[in-house]
């Protein structure tokens, strides 16, 4: 919910500034789909979070979440040199 309310605000009002223009509608109708976006989106975010995660990691080659880092690391440390 962190992110996802800043991404949602940013988002919404430069898709709905493109859209409508710098006219009196422009703050109405970026409130009207910020608040859906928000309603939609935040709920979304925690099972689609997980995945996309996990497919960062793959293509960066590296551990999907703070907690694979850890053992990650303490794996290496416990490795011979």
């Amino acid at each position: 919910m962190v992110m996802g309310a800043p991404m949602i605000f940013v988002m919404t009002f430069v898709i709905i500034a493109v859209n409508v223009g710098w006219s009196g509608r422009l703050l109405e109708a970026w409130a009207k789909a910020f608040c859906v976006a928000y309603v939609v989106g935040v709920p979304l975010i925690f099972p689609v979070a997980p995945i996309v995660r996990k497919l960062t990691g793959k293509l960066l080659g590296t551990p999907p979440s703070p907690r694979s880092a850890r053992r990650a690391s303490a794996k290496l440390r416990e490795a011979p040199p």
